[in-house]
């Protein structure tokens, strides 16, 4: 969030490049306007401003020039995957997708009010032209969360992978491709071995 201090040092170095009084109401203007930016965004645009405009910048050139207003392009395959892989299947009634608040436990809110506009189930179901609307409500939503709130409200987590567990091996004191019995004590076969090397019966 911008400064207080950072906006009226902006609007100075505004006021004394154009022709342009700067008031305290002015100030409050712009700091409303510009308070989602932080202040060295805010900073790098003033500075384009003075090497762009010609006159004095009304708020919203000063929000494109922080690449604040700038479109946010999302691509919704990802999220359609992620949402897909937690659908489930009943033999009655086929397959079944996530409720609304399933995708907000697992993949967070953002991502979760995107589904709900598009009308959740209706991404998957109905015919291609249903399926096509509720695409582009569910992209135009994911953009507008990244957007309003920032890209991090609609990343998606890492994907836990559940990994087997090693099958049992045999006790390191057997030898290999036998197990030991575990009914009646067996001796060490290492002291087996060296018997029989060194020539001493059992």
């Amino acid at each position: 969030m911008a400064s207080r201090v950072v906006v009226a040092k902006a609007m100075a170095i505004l006021g004394a490049t154009f022709p342009r009084d700067v008031t305290p109401e002015l100030v409050s203007i712009y700091a409303g306007a510009l308070q989602d930016l932080d202040d060295a965004a805010l900073e790098r645009a003033v500075a384009k401003a003075v090497a762009t405009c010609r006159f004095f910048p009304v708020p919203a050139e000063l929000r494109e020039l922080a690449g604040a207003n700038r479109p946010v392009a999302v691509d919704p395959q990802p999220y359609l995957e992620r949402i897909r892989g937690m659908a489930g299947y009943l033999p009655t009634v086929g397959e079944t997708y996530p409720a609304v608040e399933d995708v907000r436990q697992q993949l967070g809110a953002g991502i979760a009010e995107a589904y709900a506009l598009a009308g959740a189930r209706r991404l998957f179901v109905g015919n291609e032209t249903g399926r096509d609307i509720a695409l582009r409500e569910f992209t135009k939503a994911l953009e507008d969360v990244a957007r309003d709130v920032g890209p991090e409200a609609i990343a998606l987590p890492p994907v836990v992978v559940h990994k087997a567990l090693p099958a049992p091996e045999a006790p390191s004191d057997t030898p290999p491709g036998r197990l030991g019995r575990v009914t009646e004590p067996v001796e060490d076969w290492r002291d087996a071995l060296k018997r029989l090397e060194a020539g001493v019966k059992p």
